[in-house]
Parts: structure tokens; sequence; C-alpha cells
């Protein structure tokens, strides 16, 4: 049963310096690699826990890994407040009785004032065995935004325009993806244009009747009712006829376009154009905050301009300031994007062979359902293969799985093992289903990998770049030990993807 904590007051605690920096040491025990565990006092533990928010509450839930004592600590940090200090037990009703916060249960924290919304929250689990960090994750919820503009035609300020343009062009996009309305007015009347759109894009006014040597202003509205219903209006201005003086330079072609959001981690590069409307030569720069990259020219020609970024991280707002000087005026924008949010794994399959062999079947004769208690991580079974008979010292799974279709690009195999009467140079295999044959994907062996009779951890990372997805993929381990006396206990298989 899941036990809310809700702070009503703005819980503050001042969390110890020692302890502060005790869990930036530990921060390397994060879930992202595979740990040694002994049964009583694991050193290393591994937890996988989910991370959500919402506008007033904060979602923890336990997928698997190491189950954590209802007296380990939550720290809670929203926006510049101090850490509020917790332990599980203060989120979680111990309905099963078991002093453990475990597979499926779940965590929320409430704030009834709000203050999530709009500010980054992190939350960092310790686990109370191990004095170790098994779980940081910071993420952010921000309220509905405003509909965006950018990239208007002619150019905000332009001079010398032709009275022959037949149209005014502006790029609006809504964040959030709300259906929003918007429209287009003119001073001196040259015409106007308004609609309501359900996507992103330019919205075009038609114009007719311009005048050589006038400066004519344009009003562009949009709101998304659907949403905030918060307005942007902007207003642009350009002047007809031949150049009464000279024009800064201009920028168009923004890429990412300021204030897109779900922006890729993955992207190298910033982009726009820049054009001088004399064919001045510019300098120009672009810097950024954080700091992903920065670029540079002096005495350039009109055309595309671009910054090299590295390392951007999940859910994070990056600004971009654009700097261009042709000698004689300047031009200076800035313009923000925000990344994606992590991909989240979900849970393919789980296996603790309590009920049976699951979603796996016994490859032959050195292959059998353990029962015994003493070797298996949790209950009392475990998978146990022995000996160096190929497909009879192995289980698999029976049916193939399709991680073809949904678009997966990485699966995660996560497992609990031990050994018994393993020597100098016993393994055991992970092999991977590729669609037509099972390569070999990781080698344990004792004692390089492991020392005998001892529990162990470990995660292992199938990418798409590395392997084929296949739409029959199957998991098999295989024992490739020495005789009957050598066997590996296999417990807790959690196979993930996204």
């Amino acid at each position: 049963m899941v036990k809310s904590y809700s702070n009503d007051n703005a819980i503050n605690e001042i969390v110890g310096t020692m302890l502060i920096l005790g869990i930036s040491v530990s921060i390397f025990s994060i879930v992202y690699i595979s740990v040694l565990t002994f049964p009583y006092s694991p050193s290393i533990p591994s937890s996988n826990i989910y991370f959500s928010l919402d506008e007033t509450k904060i979602v923890l839930t336990h997928f698997g890994g190491k189950e954590l004592d209802l007296e380990s600590d939550i720290y809670i940090t929203i926006g510049d407040e101090s850490p509020i200090t917790l332990k599980i037990n203060d989120l979680l009703d111990d309905e099963d009785g078991d002093g453990y916060w475990g597979f499926g249960e779940q965590l929320i924290y409430y704030d009834s004032n709000e203050a999530v919304l709009e500010k980054s929250v992190e939350v960092t689990v310790v686990d109370l065995d191990s004095n170790s960090v098994v779980f940081i994750g910071k993420k952010i919820i921000t309220a509905n935004r405003a509909p965006v503009m950018s990239s208007s035609s002619p150019s905000n300020g332009a001079i010398g325009v032709s009275i022959d343009i037949s149209e005014l062009n502006i790029n609006i996009f809504d964040p959030d993806d709300d259906t929003f309305d918007w429209s287009i007015e003119t001073s001196p009347n040259i015409g106007s244009s308004s609609g309501t759109s359900e996507s992103d894009g330019v919205k075009t006014c038609s114009i007719s009747g311009l005048t050589e040597g006038i400066t004519y202003t344009w009003y562009v509205n949009a709101t998304d009712p659907s949403g905030s219903g918060e307005w942007t209006n902007n207003t642009y201005t350009f002047t007809t006829g031949s150049e009464t003086g000279n024009n800064p330079p201009s920028f168009s072609n923004i890429n990412p376009v300021n204030g897109a959001s779900v922006v890729s981690v993955d992207i190298s590069s910033l982009s726009l154009t820049i054009e001088d409307l004399e064919g001045d030569l510019v300098d120009w720069s672009i810097d950024t905050s954080p700091d992903i990259g920065s670029s540079t020219s002096i005495s350039d020609s009109n055309g595309s301009k671009s910054c090299s970024v590295s390392g951007l991280t999940y859910s994070t707002t990056y600004t971009w300031f654009v700097n261009a000087t042709d000698g004689n005026s300047w031009t200076n924008n800035t313009y923000t994007f925000t990344t994606e949010s992590e991909p989240i794994w979900t849970l393919l399959t789980y296996d603790n062979f309590e009920d049976g062999w699951g979603n796996y079947s016994a490859g032959g004769g050195d292959c059998s359902l353990y029962t015994g208690g003493s070797y298996a991580y949790q209950g009392d079974n475990a998978a146990d293969i022995q000996d160096d008979s190929n497909d009879d010292s192995s289980f698999y799974y029976t049916s193939g799985i399709d991680v073809d279709s949904p678009g997966y690009t990485s699966i995660k195999i996560d497992f609990w093992f031990r050994t018994y009467g393993f020597g100098t140079g016993n393994s055991f295999i992970i092999k991977y289903w590729t669609g037509s044959t099972y390569d070999e994907i990781e080698r344990l062996s004792c004692p390089t990998n492991f020392l005998d009779n001892q529990f162990y951890h470990k995660i292992i990372w199938i990418n798409e770049s590395d392997y084929a997805f296949p739409s029959d993929m199957k998991i098999k381990f295989e024992c490739d030990a020495g005789n009957n006396n050598d066997d590996v206990y296999i417990d807790e298989i959690f196979v993930y993807v996204k």
C-alpha cells in the first residue's frame, strides 16, 4: 500500500556537510555498473527505480534489484531549497510486513503548495545497509507555455524592401503542441490575416498597395486557449524603397527553432543563417549556457553559420547567444531549446523461478530447477546449470520476443548469480539470438570476474548499434565449466527494453 507524505509548510532540513560529501563520493555506485554483493553485507547494491513528476506529486517506483530497508534515507531537493530528509517508511505502508521497499511498490511525496511546478526536483536514495547511493534522479515539470514566434519575412527592421512583395510570413509554434489562434494586422493597413492552427509552421498575410519610402509595422498575436490562454504579441517593421541607412545583419533559419522542446541530446551543432543586406562582411559569435560549445568568425560573408556542441544532458534548457556586426551596427539575439527526457526502461520479462521456469525452458540434462533455498538469491528456487555440455548445460527463452517492430534500441539484462565448485578458468556465458545465430554477449570467468560461492549482481546491455534486433529475440544462459560438480545458480532475471 502507498503511504503519501505531504509537505504543507515547505519542510526544510539541512543535511550535514559530511553526509553530502559522502553521497557525492558514492555516486559511482549508481545502477549503471556491475556490482559485487555479499549475502548479508552488499558493498555496492543496485536498485532499479523509476522517478516521475506532476505539478504537486513526486513518485518513485521500485522496479527490481536490491530491496531497500524502510529506514533507508531519501533526500528531496526542490529548486534552491535545502534538501528534505525522509525515510522510506515515511512514504510507504509496509503492508506485507517484510520491512523492505521492493518490486512494484510505490512511494509518493506530495507538496500542496505546488512547489514542484517549474522547479528542478532532485531525488537521492541512500541504502541503509551499505550507506551507498542507489539512485539519483533530476527532473523538471513546467507550466503551459505560450506560442513562440521566429524567422519573420521580411526580417524585423529590414530597409530597402521591394514594394512588389505580396505577403508577410512568420513562423509560429506552440512548445506544448496546443492548438493556437493567431492574427496579423498592419499599419498603415496593407492587409490582415488570422486563423486557428493545430500544427506549427509559417503563417502568412497577403498584402498589397505598398508605397516606396514607407515604414510599415505589422503586429502578430497568438494564444493557445486550450492550454494556458497566454498571449504572445510581437511587433515587426520594414521600410520600402531605396536604402535609407545601413542595415544590421539579420538572422534566420534558426536550428533548433527558438523555444523548441524534446530536442535530442545527440544533436551535434546549432545553426542559423546570417545575412547583411548590403553584403558587408560580418564578425559573429555563438556562445551557450550551460556551456556546450562556442564558435566565432571574423570578416565572414553571408550564409549559414554553425556551432559544434557536445555533452548535452536530458531535460535541460540551453540558451545560445548570437552576436553579429557589419562594423556599423550590431544584431544580438538569444535563443533557447530544451532537451528530451531520459528514456524510460520498460520491463519486458521478470523471472524468479518460484513457480517454475516461467519465460524459460531447460536445455537438457545438465540444467535443472534448484529448489533448495541456499543458492537462490531470493525465495527457494533458482535456475541451475552445470558442466560444459553446450545446449544441455543451458536454459533459454521458450518463445522469441519481437524487439524489432516496437523500435527498441537497447536491451538490459539484470540478474543475480552464485557459483559452487567453480575453479580457475570455469565460466558461464550469456548468449543472444539475433534471428539467425546465438551470439556470445558476455563470458564471466572465475576468478577473473567473480569468486566461487558468493552472490553477485550483474547488468548487461545489448544495443542495436552492435547487434540486430529481430522479431524473435531470445536470451540464453549456458555453463562452460568442468563437470557435474560445477554449478552456477541464476536468479531474479529482469529484462528491460527502451
